[in-house]
């Protein structure tokens, strides 16, 4: 039973949750002076909870660290200390005081333009160009995570694929791509299809962006964007054209990074009044986190 349990979630977010228990742990035994017993009193939760508070912690470590002393009870069918009306509330207190504020910049629609404007200005080879500019027109349009479009770090099992990218024509026209997105972070084994449509002006289409990187690449399965080597794009260089493209412009790179552009695609979609349904399905969130991205004083150019 153990043993499929662990498949229940993914590894990372099993190291995570034996972290956050560890750390309580401590501070019982360091700061009680007791050891663990489940199941906990909503005091010794209270407690910690405010000593987070003083240790200068954001709203979200703190409601991450309630949600995983909760997970424990519930995996045991135990009472569950953190549902209690005091611990509620405060959770509440400190997201007022204390709410959780994104460092990370949007890049928005029209910060979005600039960059491709400024693409003229640094130095590219013309594979580099229509890769740059596919990733970035994708990443924006689709709303995609960076580990399900580049490689970033050891683990590459969400990255986009080319054999699960698939061109639609209508009337004999390319007119959307679909992507297939096999695993994702809170997919649960189930698959998210994604559909990238055609925009304007053509300079800024991604569905052209797209097919001209395709056409350049061809149609090799293996990781969709990868450079003329056929060694997979990492996120890191990634970064480092997105620094240089802030630059060409004469804005600040710092805050700015690959997953400022589903930050900044959210940004737009709220300022269009979207619905928080369909912000949830554009991100995939199960939850309102999409909040965190939204900035409303953002770069004009």
């Amino acid at each position: 039973m153990n043993e499929l349990l662990q498949h229940a979630l993914a590894e990372t977010t099993w190291n995570s949750y034996n972290k956050i228990w560890q750390a309580f742990q401590l501070f019982s035994f360091n700061r009680l002076g007791v050891v663990v017993q489940l199941p906990l009193h909503e005091f010794q939760v209270a407690q910690y909870v405010t000593y987070l508070y003083d240790m200068g912690y954001c709203h979200s470590t703190i409601a991450t660290t309630v949600s995983v002393l909760a997970f424990v009870h519930k995996l045991r069918d135990l009472p569950d200390p953190t549902s209690t009306f005091l611990i509620r509330k405060l959770l509440v207190a400190v997201k007022k005081q204390r709410p959780t504020v994104s460092k990370r910049q949007p890049i928005t629609w029209e910060l979005l333009r600039v960059m491709v404007d400024m693409m003229q200005y640094i130095q590219l080879t013309g594979w580099e160009y229509k890769l740059l500019k596919a990733v970035m027109l994708v990443m924006y349009v689709a709303g995609l995570r960076v580990g399900e479009v580049l490689v970033s770090g050891k683990n590459a099992k969400h990255t986009a694929l080319a054999q699960n990218l698939f061109a639609i024509y209508t009337h004999g026209v390319l007119t959307d791509y679909l992507l297939k997105v096999p695993t994702y972070k809170h997919s649960n084994g189930d698959p998210a299809w994604i559909k990238i449509q055609a925009r304007q002006p053509q300079q800024l289409c991604p569905v052209k962006a797209l097919y001209d990187y395709m056409q350049m690449r061809g149609p090799q399965d293996g990781f969709l964007f990868v450079h003329d080597t056929g060694i997979p794009v990492r996120s890191t260089w990634f970064t480092d054209y997105i620094r240089m493209l802030m630059e060409a412009a004469g804005l600040d790179p710092k805050g700015y990074a690959p997953h400022s552009f589903r930050a900044g695609a959210t940004t737009d979609l709220v300022s269009q009044g979207a619905s928080q349904e369909r912000l949830r399905a554009f991100g995939r969130w199960k939850t309102t986190a999409y909040t965190k991205y939204v900035k409303h004083n953002v770069v004009v150019v």
